[in-house]
């Protein structure tokens, strides 16, 4: 066997794979039913908290700023973020949850984990739970592996 074939064969069936699981899990969305780029937008403003500024929202996110733009107005609107001007710079300003928006992004994130959770309890015995333990830190390597230069 060509190893570089095999790597290519084991990429291809991960990607698919993982893409399966991806789809899955959206399925497992909140009622409210945001689209998966207002759910992912509200999970970055989440990671990023004092740093979520548009810049560098629309940085981490791929977005053009127009677009960013009309994402944030979207979930302004829905009274799930807010924009505050920086104290020290008003030229900049931060965007913030409100309650309800971090509500909508937990659940969200409560609904994904808990159909997960019984998957893997219903599915898998020990022996495979502790491979997907070991799967995960490795995928995590991977994503990080991934990550463009300063994010």
């Amino acid at each position: 066997m060509n190893p570089t074939t095999d790597i290519a064969d084991c990429a291809s069936t991960l990607r698919k794979q993982m893409m399966l699981l991806v789809r899955r899990l959206r399925r497992e969305s909140t009622p409210l039913e945001l689209p998966l780029s207002q759910l992912l937008l509200l999970g970055r403003i989440d990671q990023l908290g004092d740093e979520a500024t548009p810049t560098a929202l629309a940085e981490y996110e791929g977005l053009r700023p127009q677009n960013l733009s009309a994402l944030l107005r979207k979930l302004e609107q829905m009274g799930l973020t807010f924009k505050e001007e920086n104290a020290s710079d008003k030229r900049k300003s931060c965007v913030r949850l409100t309650e309800e928006g971090l509500g909508v992004l937990t659940a969200n994130r409560n609904n994904r984990d808990n159909w997960l959770s019984q998957a893997i309890t219903n599915t898998l015995n020990s022996e495979e739970i502790a491979l997907l333990r070991q799967a995960g830190a490795l995928l995590e390597r991977l994503a990080i592996v991934a990550e463009p230069p300063g994010k």
